[in-house]
Order: structure tokens, then sequence, then C-alpha cells
């Protein structure tokens, strides 16, 4: 994607039809209401499904790789 293929796109009007919402919304409020908790929904549930099935994942994972500044052992 390129950037001129989306200039604009915060001031645009998206008409949304069920089952999803029905109106019409800005482009901040798209994403910001309906595009950003839907990530972190798939995000959060797709960790969960892997910690039930036995995935040694965990909040580090989830997170990334941050380097600890002050303070005790987080490990």
């Amino acid at each position: 994607m390129q950037p001129d293929e989306i200039a604009g796109a915060r001031s645009h009007t998206y008409e949304l039809t069920p089952p999803i919402v029905r109106g019409w919304f800005g482009g901040d409020d798209y994403i910001r209401h309906l595009v950003l908790p839907d990530f972190f929904f798939h995000i959060s549930i797709a960790h969960a499904i892997l910690r039930h099935l036995g995935a040694k994942i965990g909040k580090r994972d989830y997170l990334g790789n941050h380097t600890q500044q002050s303070g005790g052992d987080y490990s």
C-alpha cells in the first residue's frame, strides 16, 4: 500500500451495514471505535487459545521485548 492510496482516509465517511453496525462513521471514529477494539480482541483471543492448547507463552511474548530500566527482577 502506498501513502497516496490512504491519503485523506481520516476525513472520509464510511457507511457500515449489519451485522457489524448500522450507520455512518468518520475515519477517526471508524478506527477508534471499530477497528482497534476488533484488532485487540482477536489478538487477545488468539493468545488465550494458544495458552489453552499448552503453548508456553506469557505476557512478555504478547507485549514484545522491553528492556528493564530500573527496579527489581521481573522475569
